[in-house]
């Protein structure tokens, strides 16, 4: 047996998604952007329960990558920037021994927030001539 981990993927505000990721069975989720404007991807922890002393979750998004394991504590865990009417994979697997029977559950939430250009305001001097 190796480590069990049941999964509660919530993206915004839907209904969770509850599946179970095992170690040799990796899952992986595409997220999308369709939109016109460039949108940042935040995954935080809402919740770790049980028992693991060996098991880790691995998050993958993109080229960012998260351990989740016995120490993680709640908030958020990877964020990554998408441009318009891109894509990218959440890749998420369970890396244990197999002699280990860890199990826990875990809560992971998704969400997708417009990136906020920041504006700077932009001064225009007149040179203006003073004669005495």
């Amino acid at each position: 047996m190796a480590g069990n981990i049941k999964l509660e993927i919530t993206f915004g505000n839907s209904e969770p998604l509850k599946i179970q990721v095992q170690d040799g069975q990796p899952l992986e989720l595409l997220l999308e952007n369709n939109s016109d404007s460039t949108v940042s991807y935040e995954v935080s922890l809402k919740k770790l329960e049980g028992y693991l002393t060996y098991t880790i979750l691995k998050l993958e998004l993109d080229d960012k990558t998260a351990y989740l394991g016995r120490s993680t504590k709640p908030g958020k865990i990877l964020e990554k920037a998408l441009p318009p009417r891109q894509s990218m994979a959440l890749r998420l697997s369970v890396l244990s021994p197999k002699t280990v029977e860890d199990s826990a559950e875990i809560s992971i939430e998704v969400n997708a927030k417009p990136v906020v250009v920041p504006s700077v305001p932009i001064t225009i001097f007149e040179e203006v001539k003073i004669e005495n």
